[in-house]
């Protein structure tokens, strides 16, 4: 039986461990053989040497042959190639042409105008020409039909094709006693910068009521009730990252009017999240007649494509004036988009609005998904069912 390794055998590591635990067993040999123990330590050292790699010392000293330079054709250049069209098959590069001078023309989609080099010339040396207007579009109803708000092209003012689909946008939302939605949204607020939020939006019309869950990775788990009634409350329930001394599925009761309720929004969050932007427009083209000025504040652009929905979006931009709005009081520019697309839930409703201000930068964002109609009872904002699975 062998005894326990020593002291210092562990202390050197497992080199010398293996080592005198090899002693031990051959101890009965290197006493008749003297000898024998140097040849066993002197392997043991050259194994050791051998496997940490110093003895490939020759490998490192020994060099190779160089290899022989080739000099390999330069290629011609277009001076080469004109003053020898022909080339040679020893260079084929040479024989291929220089690409030949084109003028590209740049699509400037906000001014929808082709922007082209020309004789009469901008700041920048460009002609800009308008866009010639399209007979045939695609939408989300059959690809290759006319648009149906335009039942002849081209004779239908832009006027008449903004006010026929806002007042569809109208009727549908008079006829949905309540619907739910996905909303994203991204907003500027006090000039910071807002993440972007998630929503599972639920609304009914009579009696008024809103239910909102963060479904998102924004503030996710937190949920906003409420029901209008004589003395209504809104009842809160906080969701991840509201704050450091702010814990998740933290429950309270504010009144619908309290700051502390709006101050992370743009708007009032008592309103129909599509109702607003329906009244808002009906609002604003009712004063076309009493001033010309805004008869140019809603332009119809057509069919749009874009990431969110591929096919059936047709939009609408307005200008906002300087001192119009006081979230935007230097102005900017609004771009709705409204759902046409045949069989979809949300047809004709404004789906899409963007805002940007009078330098660009993004202000506003609404995306509603999938908004369909629901039939909703008074369970379904009830605040007892908050933090539960719907």
């Amino acid at each position: 039986m062998l005894q326990a390794t020593s002291q210092p055998a562990r202390k050197w590591g497992c080199i010398f461990y293996h080592f005198d635990l090899f002693q031990r067993l051959l101890k009965p040999a290197w006493k008749r053989f003297r000898m024998y123990p140097i040849l066993l330590k002197s392997l043991l050292v050259v194994l050791l040497l051998g496997s940490t790699g110093c003895l490939s010392w020759w490998k490192r000293t020994t060099k190779q042959a160089p290899l022989p330079q080739v000099e390999l054709p330069q290629p011609k250049t277009s001076q080469d190639f004109t003053s020898n069209p022909s080339g040679s098959m020893d260079n084929p590069v040479a024989m291929i042409p220089p690409p030949p001078a084109m003028d590209i023309p740049r699509w400037d989609s906000r001014a929808a105008t082709t922007i082209v080099k020309g004789s009469s010339e901008d700041q920048n040396g460009y002609e800009i020409r308008a866009k010639e207007p399209e007979k045939v579009v695609q939408t989300g109803f059959d690809a290759g039909k006319v648009n149906p708000l335009r039942e002849e092209p081209n004779t239908v003012s832009v006027g008449k094709e903004v006010h026929t689909l806002v007042q569809r946008a109208s009727v549908r939302h008079e006829k949905l006693e309540a619907y739910e939605t996905i909303l994203t949204r991204r907003e500027v607020v006090h000039g910071e910068s807002r993440p972007e939020e998630v929503i599972q939006y639920r609304y009914r019309r009579t009696p008024k009521s809103i239910a909102m869950k963060w479904i998102g990775l924004e503030y996710q788990g937190r949920e906003l009730l409420f029901s209008e009634s004589p003395n209504a409350q809104v009842h809160l329930m906080t969701g991840r990252g509201e704050g450091l001394l702010i814990p998740a599925g933290k429950k309270t009761r504010l009144s619908p009017d309290d700051p502390r309720i709006q101050k992370n929004a743009r708007y009032d969050f008592r309103f129909s999240a599509l109702g607003r932007t329906i009244a808002t427009m009906q609002a604003k083209l009712s004063r076309e007649n009493a001033d010309p000025q805004w008869q140019q504040k809603y332009r119809y652009i057509g069919p749009v494509s874009r990431v969110e929905q591929r096919q059936g979006l047709v939009g609408v931009e307005e200008l906002i004036f300087p001192g119009e709005e006081p979230l935007l009081p230097q102005g900017g520019k609004r771009t709705i988009l409204f759902d046409q697309l045949q069989g979809s839930d949300s047809i004709d409703f404004p789906v899409l609005i963007y805002a940007v201000d009078r330098n660009g930068r993004e202000v506003e964002y609404y995306w509603f998904k999938n908004v369909k109609p629901r039939k909703f009872g008074d369970e379904d904002f009830d605040p007892i069912g908050l933090g539960r699975s719907k």
